[in-house]
């Protein structure tokens, strides 16, 4: 699985039955996430419920409550208990609260705590059309949105605060990905959006001028499904439906500096029956990089930091002999 750099390792984890964690019922999980200190992790469902799970047991917690405010609800003309499928689910930095963005177009947030009044909704916003994805910035009050917009399809990023009054939280909107957008990933240090299109396309958007740096092609008219930033902020990586997995220096962008060609086979017999190809979901720790695929593989690459050293190094001296 590994390109052009024989210093990297992969590890295949085939999800096997016996491994597959089930929920109680007839619960469809659409999304997953962990929480930064705590062995905790909540899962998002194709019918909108959350639940939390402890790691090592196979019961629930507790149940978070979707019903959103009836004055909100009026506001905006949809029923309360408009729920759909859960796009995404995050934990804020200090991991004091949560949000899940709904296909519907629904942002939701919920301080995550077990006592009852915890387990109701705290803020709703409805930012988009179809909202594909969110994150939380720098103190967690502001967030950032992507999807398509109920007035204007070509502004498919919006900044909101949650201090402000729902009705009136949005601070900002950009126009990014003309045909589209399912990712995005807040980088704290550069203070930078980035943000993947489904033709292809990465927009890096910088937050204290409220401007795009660059948008550039990284995946060649196939969707951008997840970017995922290293823990050191020097570089960040994005998958495709391609299957490929590319890494980008975050100093120096579009600087590529690494590509696992076929990292998730573009198409497959699992991947024709789930309507999906390459590379599903990304995500790195401080010495591995994960991906899974629609092939059904759960792949583990060891990229540790001496590692991106060595790439940036080779790719500065590589555009210096071009030139």
């Amino acid at each position: 699985n590994n390109s052009n750099n024989s210093n990297t390792s992969s590890n295949n984890i085939n999800i096997g039955g016996n491994n597959i964690l089930q929920s109680k019922g007839k619960v469809s999980i659409s999304c997953i996430t962990a929480h930064g200190e705590h062995s905790y992790y909540l899962c998002g469902s194709n019918s909108g419920d959350i639940i939390v799970k402890h790691v090592g047991h196979s019961q629930e917690t507790h149940h978070y409550n979707s019903v959103i405010d009836s004055s909100l609800a009026s506001h905006w003309s949809i029923n309360q208990h408009q729920t759909s499928q859960i796009t995404q689910i995050k934990f804020n930095e200090q991991g004091v609260r949560f949000g899940a963005c709904y296909k519907s177009g629904l942002v939701c947030l919920w301080r995550f705590d077990t006592s009852s009044a915890a387990i109701k909704i705290y803020e709703t916003i409805y930012p988009h059309k179809h909202c594909q994805d969110f994150a939380f910035l720098n103190s967690g009050s502001i967030l950032a949105t992507i999807g398509s917009t109920h007035h204007n399809h070509d502004h498919n990023i919006g900044l909101w605060d949650t201090l402000l009054p729902s009705t009136r939280s949005q601070i900002a909107s950009v126009s990014c990905h003309g045909g589209g957008s399912e990712c995005l990933s807040f980088s704290p240090r550069n203070q930078v959006l980035i943000s993947g299109g489904k033709k292809g396309e990465v927009c890096i958007f910088d937050l204290r001028q409220r401007e795009i740096l660059k948008v550039f092609d990284a995946h060649h008219n196939s969707a951008v499904r997840g970017i995922a930033i290293h823990p050191s902020e020097k570089c960040f990586a994005t998958c495709g439906a391609d299957g490929d997995i590319k890494i980008w220096d975050l100093q120096n962008y579009p600087n590529l500096l690494h590509t696992f060609a076929d990292a998730h086979p573009k198409k497959n017999f699992l991947s024709s029956a789930m309507g999906q190809t390459g590379v599903s979901q990304i995500t790195f720790n401080q010495l591995n990089l994960f991906s899974a695929g629609a092939d059904g593989r759960l792949v583990q690459r060891y990229i540790d930091e001496k590692i991106i050293n060595r790439w940036s190094s080779n790719s500065n001296i590589n555009s210096q002999s071009t030139e």
